[in-house]
């Protein structure tokens, strides 16, 4: 007699399971924010998709691996978008380290779990390397960067710096303005932010304004 109570969350063909996959990483990736690294746990994740955590465990094995997952996703995501725009643009160096900025600030803003996940909640623990650990590769984001920045200052267009460290530099500023106007959009109030400040303040004109002061500040 053939069994029709088989769960719906089963995936059959190749691409039901790249859309389960998908799913997985999609709700791991809002579990993460929620309970954070250590409370989140491979049972909660598996109720959530309503399906059995051996069912889970056939597509992901640790929330070590989740993580991992998650992030390499989205790093090959952001990837694209940062390809796309080296590859189209014509113009100066420093133009076209002012438009990856601005889209790395973009990115942050058009889905800020996925930019927490990413840059801030840190990695579970676990004393087994997962089969999807062993097989990652550092996307190197910040290898192009570095790139671009050694390429500008060749051609004078950026002051000459030590480039290893003004990369990281760099990095931070940009990475410290895109928190920033987090916090200038969602005024929550456990985060500090100026309760008396100019009318003017959003977070548009923060994203002016801090354009402005790095380009001024490339440029030396």
């Amino acid at each position: 007699m053939k069994n029709t109570n088989v769960k719906k969350t089963r995936a059959r063909s190749k691409k039901q399971k790249e859309i389960q996959y998908q799913r997985i990483l999609d709700e791991g990736k809002e579990l993460f924010v929620k309970y954070g690294p250590g409370a989140l746990s491979m049972r909660t994740l598996a109720k959530r998709l309503n399906m059995t955590q051996t069912f889970l465990y056939t597509y992901i094995q640790s929330k070590r691996e989740l993580w991992i997952a998650i992030r390499k996703k989205y790093f090959n995501n952001y990837l694209l978008e940062v390809n796309k725009i080296i590859n189209q643009h014509q113009g100066t160096k420093l133009d076209l380290l002012m438009k990856l900025i601005e889209s790395f600030i973009e990115f942050a803003n058009e889905d800020f779990n996925r930019f927490l996940v990413m840059f801030i909640i840190p990695i579970p623990s676990s004393k087994k390397i997962g089969p999807i650990e062993k097989n990652y590769q550092q996307i190197g984001f910040l290898d192009k960067l570095k790139k671009i920045l050694e390429e500008a200052m060749k051609t004078k267009e950026i002051k000459e710096r030590k480039l290893d460290e003004f990369t990281y530099f760099i990095w931070s500023v940009v990475f410290g303005i895109t928190t920033t106007e987090m916090y200038i959009k969602f005024k929550a109030p456990i985060m500090e932010y100026m309760k008396e400040k100019s009318p003017s303040l959003t977070k548009k004109s923060f994203r002016e304004c801090a354009l402005k002061e790095i380009q001024n500040l490339l440029i030396g």
